[in-house]
C-alpha cells in the first residue's frame, strides 16, 4: 500500500448523461469515466436539463448511482425567455447592449440556484471543483464560492478570450 489519499474532485457541467450526443456533453461524461477509473473520487454536479431544451426538466433531481461515479442532477428553473431573446438580437445586430442585457445572456441560461446552493454548501468537501464550458452560469455564478479551489477545463469552442473579463470582472 502507497499511502496514497484519494482525491476527491466534483466536476461541474451544465448538461451531463451517457447518452447525450453533443460534444461538450461526450467530453464531460468521458472526462468523468476517465477520472473515476484513474481513481479519483468523483462526483458530477449538473443539472436535471440538456443543451437541446435548457429550460425543461429532462432527469429527475437526485443522486443517480448508475454510473461508476454519482452524478447529482439539480433542477432548473424556466428562463426570462424575453429578457434573452432581446439581448441576443441586440448582440446578432451589433448593437451594443445595455449592461441589464448583457447580463441576461448570462442569467437567462441554465438557471439552477439549488445547484449553485449545493457548491456553496460544499465548498469544503471537495478538494477540488472542475468546471467545463467557460460561458455557462454553472461556472460563472459557482466559481466564486470555491475560487481557491476551482479550476477551468477549457473546452475549444470557449473562446476563452472572449470570456475571460467576464470571469474576471467577478470578485473571488
Amino acid at each position: 500500500m502507497t499511502g496514497r489519499v484519494r482525491q476527491s474532485v466534483a466536476l461541474i457541467a451544465p448538461f451531463f448523461g451517457r447518452y447525450l450526443r453533443g460534444r461538450k456533453e461526450r467530453f464531460a461524461f468521458a472526462y468523468a469515466t476517465h477520472l473515476a477509473l484513474e481513481g479519483v473520487a468523483i462526483e458530477v454536479l449538473t443539472t436535471t436539463t440538456t443543451a437541446d431544451a435548457p429550460d425543461a426538466n429532462f432527469f429527475h433531481p437526485g443522486t443517480d448511482h448508475t454510473e461508476p461515479f454519482l452524478v447529482h442532477r439539480f433542477r432548473v428553473n424556466a428562463p426570462d425567455r424575453v429578457a434573452y431573446e432581446e439581448a441576443l438580437l441586440a448582440v446578432r445586430r451589433g448593437v451594443p447592449a445595455a449592461p441589464e442585457r448583457a447580463q441576461a445572456l448570462l442569467d437567462e441560461r441554465v438557471r439552477s440556484p439549488d445547484l449553485l446552493a449545493h457548491v456553496r454548501a460544499s465548498a469544503d468537501r471537495y478538494d477540488a471543483f472542475l468546471f467545463l464550458d467557460l460561458t455557462a452560469p454553472t461556472t460563472v455564478h459557482a466559481i466564486a464560492d470555491v475560487a481557491e479551489r476551482s479550476l477551468l477545463v477549457p473546452l475549444l469552442d470557449n473562446r476563452s478570450e472572449e470570456h475571460t473579463s467576464e470571469l474576471q470582472s467577478r470578485q473571488y
